[in-house]
């Protein structure tokens, strides 16, 4: 990955040089939020003056690993505070931005405060509970013109990028088939939030809006209706562990339009050995792309002329692309990152690089909350039991014959 520094704009772009320190708080310090705790850390020009748990225990956590990261990258750590109250962090003039990590049940009302304060939002998915929710605070950022972004990472892996760029570039060809298979841990607490519906939403609420975004922002297409079940946990038969959602999926590439169904299997389940996989099926072959943070891509695939020169150029700036030729005249084509918990932390950065330079008027976050938004619709639909139609919001953008 080559992300952007936040206080290094892009040579030629509008407002060239340092951008000023961001003071940043954050609300929320649980320990599913443990990678993100961290993430911002190695930036120079952020600051962290405090940050807001319920629990002390969290609060303590979450300033010792902010310091640790800050020495290990050979950054003053600063003196951050830690506040109980999240609804007052979110309103504290000392801040100019405000990163809500709470348990989804609350972080519309915390996000909604930082917002009315005037602060720059970024925003742990899913964001709210109901799309409806996550779109009022969508148009109230835009009401009070304040930069607000949804973490979001997929959006920041590199490989996931190529598939955007050779699918829009007509690389592919039209999209036949996309599933994902995520086997995930699920070795929480069981008084955890994540098992509450009533706080979390359930899987395909809290886990599931990353990949049914991820879907709609390579393909560009609309998701028409969406079908779901859930099942409980092994050994914990009160736990919700289990989902599975399929999603009728349209959209139109150069003209084309296409047709496909997209499945999503998610089961927090795994004491250990984890699995997850994306199998994406094209016109022109199939891609095959290894682990919840992407790491490896792998496929085969008919190109024609000129092609396999245009599908190297198109990822020239995100990721190595070996591309051979194989017996039946076809192409093996394979990329691969470093992958892991320090990828996830470059993703989750990238995203929040995007948001600092979009509050300084220097392009556009990287995941809108308007994203988001339609992220749950997909959700919501797939939650409700058989095939529902899903509530189309905003129309989708159209793919174009593009690299962007």
């Amino acid at each position: 990955m080559r992300p952007q520094h936040p206080v290094e704009p892009q040579p030629g772009r509008e407002g060239a040089g340092r951008l000023p320190t961001w003071r940043m708080g954050r609300a929320g310090a649980g320990p599913l939020g443990r990678s993100s705790r961290t993430a911002r850390a190695p930036l120079p020009a952020v600051d962290l003056p405090a940050a807001a748990a319920r629990r002390e225990a969290s609060r303590a956590a979450a300033l010792a690993a902010w310091r640790a990261a800050r020495e290990a990258a050979g950054l003053p750590p600063g003196a951050p505070e830690g506040v109980a109250d999240a609804l007052a962090l979110a309103r504290r003039p000392d801040l100019d931005a405000v990163l809500v990590a709470t348990p989804p049940d609350l972080q519309p009302q915390v996000a909604g405060a930082a917002l009315a304060a005037g602060k720059a939002l970024f925003l742990e998915k899913p964001g709210a509970l109901r799309a409806a929710d996550l779109a009022a605070l969508a148009a109230q950022a835009r009401q009070q013109r304040v930069a607000a972004a949804l973490n979001f990472v997929m959006r920041a892996s590199p490989l996931i990028a190529c598939v955007r760029r050779w699918y829009r570039a007509g690389i592919l060809g039209l999209p036949e088939r996309w599933h994902v298979e995520n086997w995930a841990g699920g070795e929480m607490p069981p008084d955890h939030w994540f098992w509450d519906p009533a706080r979390s939403g359930g899987v395909l609420v809290e886990h599931g809006v990353h990949f049914f975004d991820e879907a709609a922002w390579v393909l560009g297409g609309r998701p028409v209706r969406a079908w779901g079940a859930g099942w409980p946990h092994p050994r914990r038969p009160a736990a919700g562990a289990r989902a599975l959602a399929a999603v009728e999926y349209r959209g139109e590439l150069a003209g084309q339009p296409w047709h496909l169904v997209a499945t999503f299997y998610h089961g927090f389940v795994r004491e250990r050995d984890e699995h997850q996989v994306r199998e994406l099926g094209f016109a022109a072959g199939w891609l095959r792309i290894e682990d919840w943070v992407p790491r490896r891509l792998t496929g085969v695939l008919r190109l024609g002329p000129g092609a396999v020169q245009a599908l190297q150029e198109a990822a020239a700036d995100l990721v190595p692309v070996a591309v051979r030729p194989l017996s039946d005249g076809r192409f093996w084509v394979e990329a691969e990152v470093a992958g892991g918990e320090e990828s996830y932390r470059e993703m989750i950065r990238e995203g929040f690089v995007r948001l600092r330079r979009a509050a300084a008027g220097l392009g556009e976050p990287l995941a809108p909350l308007t994203a988001g938004a339609a992220a749950l619709r997909v959700a919501e639909a797939a939650s409700r039991g058989g095939w529902q139609p899903v509530d189309a919001g905003a129309p989708a953008p159209r793919a174009e014959n593009t690299f962007g």
